[in-house]
């Protein structure tokens, strides 16, 4: 029982550590296109105290809050507050550079998704939730389904050679940090936020 009590005030401790000097994070959401029976797409991101990390076919976008979302109907954007993290921001940005490259993306395979739950991963120890890739369950059968994909899509999709062998899981174990500090919050919720009517610039930065 005193291990017990022991730990469970070590583990509060950190808690409270981690809220007083780590980063503040945010999993922003917002659905598109049409929704399907057990299909919808979205499109997500990740907010690191004001600061937007996300993937598209230019690589790692940075925006002041979540601008990569302004493309999308923003009457629908959710934002989930996933806790706190005390990890070196700019390794963090390094490390996803270098994963997410330029012309990597894949509309199936290795998109904004796909960066999320690598990043919330590094971040707080965090799997992405499955409603939100929902599309890289169709993903997973790629070589199967990508014929009937390029149909619905008229055409447009093709499969990335770039994203071939792509594994969030694999990646995930690459890039975990050598201290793994436990965000403070149990269970993602949705939080009213400033961050989605705030006054920021419309363009991110590609590197």
């Amino acid at each position: 029982m005193t291990g017990t009590l022991l730990g469970s005030i070590v583990d509060e401790a950190a808690r409270a550590w981690a809220k007083l000097a780590g980063y503040q994070v945010y999993l922003v959401a917002t659905p598109f296109g049409p929704g399907l029976p057990n299909l919808q797409a979205y499109h997500t991101s990740v907010v690191v105290d004001r600061m937007e990390y996300s993937f598209c076919p230019f690589g790692v976008v940075l925006g002041h809050g979540p601008e990569s979302h302004r493309a999308f109907d923003s009457s629908r954007t959710k934002i989930f507050d996933m806790g706190y993290a005390r990890v070196d921001a700019r390794d963090f940005a390094k490390n996803m550079r270098e994963l997410f490259m330029r012309g990597s993306y894949d509309l199936l395979r290795k998109n904004c998704n796909s960066f999320s739950d690598v990043a919330l991963s590094y971040l707080v120890g965090k799997r992405l939730e499955s409603k939100f890739s929902q599309m890289e369950q169709i993903g997973a059968s790629a070589d199967k389904y990508s014929a009937l994909v390029r149909l619905g899509s008229g055409g447009a999709y093709r499969p990335n050679p770039a994203a071939e062998g792509f594994c969030a899981a694999e990646a995930m174990v690459a890039l975990e940090p050598e201290i793994r500090w436990e965000a403070c919050v149990e269970r993602p919720h949705q939080v009213h936020s400033p961050l989605v009517n705030a006054g920021m610039p419309r363009l991110g930065v590609a590197w």
